[in-house]
Parts: structure tokens; C-alpha cells; sequence
């Protein structure tokens, strides 16, 4: 008999609520103009990530809201990336009208 041994291999992460659009089929409810003060600072995320990290290396996928919405998005991905985590974005908005942060 094989013993399998159990991976992770993908986290979807609901990194933000926030979002610029307003889509009729949107299982969010709430969703927030701005991000919410419960979500993960910076900090957090980078220690989530880690903990991801000592896991293997599952693929990352961002998700929310709007991802591009949280304005340390890219140091994240960047984080998730040094940390040699496969990762993805499912974004959804355009960059349109300073609707999202320009870093």
C-alpha cells in the first residue's frame, strides 16, 4: 500500500474586500470602497507568507475585492516571490481615473 503524503498546493487569499467596480454577479456583498481596517497589514501579510513558505510551495493566487486595490500589492507579490512561492493575481479593475493606487 502507498502512503500518500498530503501537500498544499494552492492558497487562494482574499487579500482586500476593496474594489473599484460594482459587478452585478459580485458574491461580495460588502464590498468597500476603501480597504478594510481588519485586513493584514503589511507586516502581517510578509509573516503569512512565511508561514506559506514553510509549507512547500503552493501557488499563491491574490484574490478579493480588488487586489490592486491594497496599496502594497506589488511588495507582496515581491515577498511571496523572494520566498519562491509561485503566485498569480485575479484581477478583475482597470487602472482608470486614479481608481486604483498608482504604486
Amino acid at each position: 500500500m502507498t502512503v500518500l503524503k498530503p501537500q498544499l498546493k494552492r492558497v487562494y487569499w482574499e487579500m482586500t474586500a476593496a474594489c473599484n467596480l460594482r459587478c452585478t454577479h459580485c458574491r461580495r456583498l460588502d464590498v468597500l470602497d476603501h480597504p478594510d481596517p481588519n485586513e493584514l497589514t503589511t507586516e502581517e501579510a510578509r509573516g503569512m507568507i512565511d508561514e506559506l513558505a514553510s509549507f512547500g510551495r503552493p501557488v499563491l493566487i491574490f484574490s478579493g475585492g480588488e487586489p490592486l486595490a491594497r496599496h502594497d500589492f506589488f511588495d507582496v507579490a515581491a515577498c511571496a516571490r523572494e520566498r519562491a512561492l509561485r503566485n498569480r493575481g485575479r484581477s478583475r479593475a482597470r487602472r482608470r481615473r486614479g481608481e486604483l493606487p498608482d504604486e
